[in-house]
């Protein structure tokens, strides 16, 4: 018998052969393939284990180059304080030298001295502490004892004074807290800010030499005497404006007409502010507002939006009605194109001090103004205060400043008539009109208006109207009521 050949072999033991040779090669197979799935997870594992290394590495990187950033910024913030701190030293030393206050000699006391020193004047005397005579560099006086001296009428109280000259009508105003004098109505801005003390009014020695005439002023500084000697007729430096330039009126025929505005001509491309200086509608912003034409308490223009022109001076931003607003950004554009650039505090030539105010702010100023009156002349009934204030400020629901169209505007420290002489005003005078604004209270209106000259204050009515008063000369109250008498 031959087992070695399988075509001997009986069926059923060659059957069973050839499946032990099948599951050998089965086997085999699977022992290959689990081979290679063990390398290759080995392989796999490899590779994360190196990605992983290699994330470790570069984070790890990352950090110390964070670190070394932080510790870069670090250096360089305490480098920069330090130079501050430096800085700020040496300045506070240079200072010392050059601005420290006076070294009394002798004592802590100095002394005013009221009258002729050899007494044919009736010499009084008046010791001050250093800390009154000197602050923050200034020298200080006592206005309340000079003005007793000078034989000058003063009223005040409530932190505001007023003293006036004898037998003139010539005064200075003064308010604690305030660089702001006010005199014979004008604005002078002084060297430091009154105080009140004790009833008594201290401001910088210089109002008086800079200020006042009539009135002689030495210093003694190893006596530690100022004196003070009346030398002639006491006055004021600063007067009231009589003389103000004319206001260019176009035409003085007195009646508006019913011709169209000429085209006006710009320097600067301003087509697209068109339709705000002269509006489709040309009647919707003619209202006239005053006291026999009261706004509602509750009446605010739902399209206020904030004025581009506003003087950097850290006060808020002022809003008016966007259709004004648009007007107001030509105009500024056609001054700067017309020479007028980088004037006045905010940059811009002139720029905006107030605009919309609500029923609330009106009637906050209103009453805020009466005090100040009443304060400045105790004599006053509240009545009698409120008929000097209607002059120059609106009572509440009364201020065309509630409808959001008006501006004041001007390049000075503060609001005054002493506008009217600046060069910016005379050419608002003329172009106003271009962009739809007006003059709203001339200086010839005022028995109209009810309201003093205010060259500061203009109202937007579009171009068809301003045109129109521009070129009659009518103030907003003639103007309207022509045009009823049209109707």
């Amino acid at each position: 018998m031959n087992n070695g050949n399988r075509n001997n072999m009986n069926p059923r033991d060659r059957y069973y052969a050839e499946m032990r040779a099948a599951d050998a090669r089965r086997a085999e197979e699977a022992r290959r393939a689990a081979e290679l799935e063990r390398r290759r997870a080995a392989a796999e594992e490899r590779r994360r284990r190196a990605a992983a290394e290699e994330r470790r590495r570069r984070h790890e990187e990352m950090v110390r180059r964070k670190k070394r950033a932080v510790y870069a910024r670090r250096a360089l913030l305490f480098a920069a304080c330090f130079l501050v701190i430096f800085a700020i030293v040496a300045l506070c030393v240079i200072v010392s030298f050059h601005m420290r206050p006076i070294e009394l000699p002798g004592g802590d006391d100095y002394t005013f001295v009221y009258g002729d020193p050899d007494g044919r004047d009736g010499v009084k005397k008046s010791p001050v502490p250093a800390e009154k005579f000197t602050r923050g560099g200034v020298r200080y006086v006592d206005f309340s004892e000079l003005a007793e001296y000078l034989s000058m009428t003063s009223v005040g109280g409530s932190g505001a004074f007023r003293y006036v000259i004898p037998g003139t009508e010539e005064e200075v105003r003064f308010t604690d807290g305030s660089e702001e004098a006010f005199i014979n109505g004008e604005t002078y801005r002084m060297k430091g800010k009154a105080v009140v003390e004790s009833g008594s009014v201290w401001v910088p020695m210089s109002f008086v030499t800079d200020c006042m005439t009539g009135v002689k002023v030495t210093e003694d500084e190893k006596a530690q005497t100022v004196g003070f000697v009346a030398s002639g007729t006491l006055a004021f430096t600063l007067k009231k404006t009589e003389t103000l330039g004319p206001i260019p009126d176009g035409s003085a025929s007195g009646q508006p007409s019913t011709d169209d505005p000429p085209e006006p001509e710009f320097k600067t491309d301003i087509s697209g502010y068109e339709p705000y200086m002269n509006p489709e509608d040309r009647d919707a912003y003619l209202t006239l507002v005053n006291p026999d034409h009261p706004l509602d308490k509750n009446y605010k223009p739902e399209d206020l939006v904030s004025i581009v022109n506003m003087r950097q001076d850290g006060q808020r931003s002022e809003v008016m009605r966007e259709v004004a607003e648009k007007a107001l950004e030509a105009l500024y554009i056609e001054m700067y194109a017309n020479g007028f650039d980088g004037l006045g505090p905010s940059g811009y030539p002139i720029s905006v001090m107030s605009a919309y105010r609500s029923y609330e702010k009106q009637e906050y100023l209103f009453n805020l103004y009466t005090q100040q009156e009443m304060a400045n002349d105790p004599s006053l009934s509240r009545e009698q205060a409120e008929a000097i204030v209607v002059t120059y400020s609106c009572r509440p629901g009364t201020s065309e400043h509630q409808t959001g169209l008006c501006v004041d505007m001007h390049n000075l420290a503060s609001a005054s008539e002493e506008f009217a002489n600046d060069p910016a005003y005379k050419w608002l005078a003329e172009n106003a009109w271009k962009f739809g604004f007006v003059l709203r209270f001339p200086k010839d209106k005022q028995d109209i208006t009810k309201i003093t000259f205010e060259p500061w204050h203009y109202r937007f009515v579009g171009r068809y109207h301003a045109y129109q008063m521009y070129k009659s000369g009518m103030c907003l109250e003639e103007y309207v009521a022509s045009l009823e008498g049209q109707g």
